[in-house]
């Protein structure tokens, strides 16, 4: 890998998620995931490299999967921005805000959109 030539990949964002991920509904994540091409974008990019992990290792005579779960099993690319209290964090206005700030910036073409809400504890 000290030979490949990295090039810079732009990627875009397409909406924030939030993601239940803990023993309990307070583990949660907000992810803010890539758009569609974005993320074919980055597979590619991770295939070539798989490529060239698995070529050296068969050259230098390893004959152990280096790569445990290849990158297009595993889910798509994405940030997380935080995790929080899915019973204490107000997660919609969190991505009002983030929507705020991203356009000041101009970072992003239109508002991101909240694909699962986690709702509330209604006490």
């Amino acid at each position: 890998l000290m030979e490949y030539a990295w090039k810079p990949i732009n990627v875009t964002f397409e909406y924030v998620t939030c993601a239940i991920d803990g023993p309990s509904d307070d583990h949660v994540s907000l992810i803010l995931m890539l758009d569609a091409e974005s993320n074919e974008r980055m597979m590619r990019t991770v295939e070539e490299v798989e490529k060239i992990i698995e070529t050296t290792a068969l050259e230098r005579g390893l004959n152990v999967p280096l790569l445990t779960i290849q990158r297009h099993r595993q889910e798509p690319f994405h940030s997380t921005l935080a995790l929080v209290s899915g019973s204490a964090y107000p997660v919609v206005e969190a991505v009002t805000e983030v929507n705020a700030q991203l356009a000041k910036s101009k970072i992003i073409a239109r508002p991101l959109a909240l694909a699962k809400p986690c709702e509330e504890n209604p006490e």
